[in-house]
């Protein structure tokens, strides 16, 4: 995956970051994950994830939860 600069590396490093805490069953609020990962601004934070991943934080996690309660019941 190339990168257009640092700064375009950084984002896609933070959102990494945020996307996986989000996956994990306890996992911060989403206001301090953005801020866990460097950023200042929560809307910036928030166009980032969105424009990488696709959908707003709020909703990836909301996908995430379901998909591990799919997990779990096909599990059980």
């Amino acid at each position: 995956m190339g990168y257009s600069g640092f700064k375009d590396y950084i984002n896609n490093m933070r959102v990494e970051y945020i996307r996986k805490q989000l996956i994990e069953p306890q996992h911060e609020m989403i206001q301090n994950l953005f801020f866990d990962a460097g950023y200042r601004s929560r809307a910036s934070a928030w166009r980032n994830f969105t424009a990488i991943v696709g959908c707003s934080p709020s909703e990836f996690e909301e996908r995430a939860e379901k998909c591990a309660d799919k997990l779990i019941a096909h599990h059980h």
